[in-house]
């Protein structure tokens, strides 16, 4: 059943497409349903009859390929495509020869870790303590009653295998798996260490002699960043390591950068009185990219924010927060003044919908207050001086920070669930 996961894959990536257009116009016909009554189209009952026939397909394969190469209890139900996607991770996994070999293979390569320039660098002392205590208990520990850290290993789920996939990156890792394995490091064990990993200080202790043929080498280890769950286990760290297992003790952390928000009024900065934050009021200057600048025409940003709730921005302004982890909820735009000849539309990517239809300026597009996240917007212009104009807009998005600069209609963004904190939008003539 393995050697059918790459056809299998290309059946989730099919139904992964088609789902955000889907339910947005099942949104919509719900919508129409609700307000006037009006059936759902038979092409779209169609549509979901066939998507449901796939899913229920792709489903069963996803099952009997896990249930192939592992004989671990499987998910209780997998009703969604993530699901689906979790059980492809399992089937594409080789098998090991059991949980404790599993985990004291983990184990074994964080403990080979060494620093290229501080042979005694603290952080990862600290953290090659905490293993050396945690390989001792799987080690000695009865088959039935191994700790709990053991599976976490094995699947790759525990956050050491985290720290091992920044310090040796697998070829498919790209910005945003990056983004979220510095996240889980840093959260889990200190900043010191991801930015050691990050620098490529960190390198695996190279053997004095060529291993055995029998012997297979250190990276075998290592899987594809697509075998990585999407959820790192975060252990309860209860073992506690000798005094004699850490040479020096960890300096103190490192404090944390500054937090940055942005909203607008004025262009003076000024630090707030609870906690030394800094408020950053006013306009962010437009990059330009060389030759003479061209005046941007007025425009008028709301966007509901988290905590914060409808915000007035200007054209050219960041609008939302950086460094706070609050999601832009919804917005709208409006030319202002207006430009007689010329209008504006936009779409969005929300959370638990996907892509909406496109609006007309001065509509708002998304949601306020219900917890629901921008992942994703578009804008284009319209009418007759539409060709005269261009649009730019770019996004500070979650793990990501600030996107390239996108124009005239193309999507800025993601729709894999990560929130968009701040937007800037702004026309220009050409």
């Amino acid at each position: 059943m393995t050697e059918n996961n790459p056809n299998l894959r290309q059946k989730l990536a099919a139904l992964l497409e088609r789902s955000p257009g889907l339910g947005s116009r099942l949104a919509q016909a719900a919508i129409e349903l609700k307000e006037a009554g009006v059936p759902p189209a038979e092409l779209l009952i169609e549509q979901l009859t066939a998507y449901r026939q796939e899913f229920a397909s792709l489903r069963a394969e996803a099952i009997a390929a896990a249930k192939a190469v592992s004989s671990e209890q499987l998910p209780p139900q997998v009703t969604s495509l993530k699901d689906i996607e979790r059980l492809l991770a399992i089937a594409a996994t080789p098998k090991v020869g059991g949980v404790r070999e599993g985990a004291l293979e983990v184990l074994d390569l964080v403990l080979s870790i060494i620093h290229t320039d501080q042979p005694d660098f603290p952080h990862l002392q600290s953290v090659q303590a905490q293993a050396l205590t945690l390989r001792q208990q799987i080690a000695q520990a009865p088959p039935d009653a191994l700790p709990p850290e053991a599976e976490a290993l094995h699947s790759r789920r525990h956050t050491l295998c985290a720290l091992l996939a920044l310090v040796d990156p697998p070829a498919d890792l790209n910005d945003e798996k990056w983004g979220v394995l510095v996240e889980v490091v840093t959260r889990a064990y200190n900043k010191a260490i991801t930015v050691a990993a990050a620098r490529g200080k960190l390198v695996y202790k190279k053997s004095p002699a060529p291993p055995a043929p029998s012997t297979p080498p250190v990276k075998e280890a290592q899987r594809a960043m697509s075998d990585f769950p999407e959820v790192m286990v975060i252990g309860a760290q209860t073992a506690k390591p000798s005094p004699s297992s850490v040479l020096k003790p960890p300096s103190a952390p490192t404090q944390p950068e500054e937090d940055v928000i942005i909203i607008p009024g004025s262009e003076e900065v000024r630090g707030t009185q609870s906690d030394g934050e800094r408020l950053i009021f006013g306009a962010v200057p437009l990059a330009r990219s060389g030759g003479e600048e061209k005046p941007a025409l007025g425009l008028k940003v709301l966007v509901s924010v988290e905590r914060f709730g409808d915000r007035v921005f200007k054209g050219g302004e960041f609008a939302g927060t950086k460094g706070k982890a609050l999601r832009v909820e919804g917005f709208s735009l409006n030319l202002e003044p207006p430009v007689p000849g010329l209008g504006l539309r936009y779409m969005a990517c929300l959370e638990g919908i996907g892509d909406t239809p496109w609006v007309m300026d001065g509509e708002f597009i998304g949601s306020r207050g219900s917890g629901k996240r921008l992942e994703g917007f578009a804008v284009e212009l319209t009418g007759n001086l539409a060709a005269n104009y261009d649009v730019f807009y770019t996004a500070h998005i979650q793990n990501i920070g600030d996107t390239p600069t996108c124009s005239n209609g193309k999507f800025c963004g993601t729709r894999s669930g990560l929130r968009v904190e701040a937007m800037r939008v702004w026309i220009q003539q050409k």
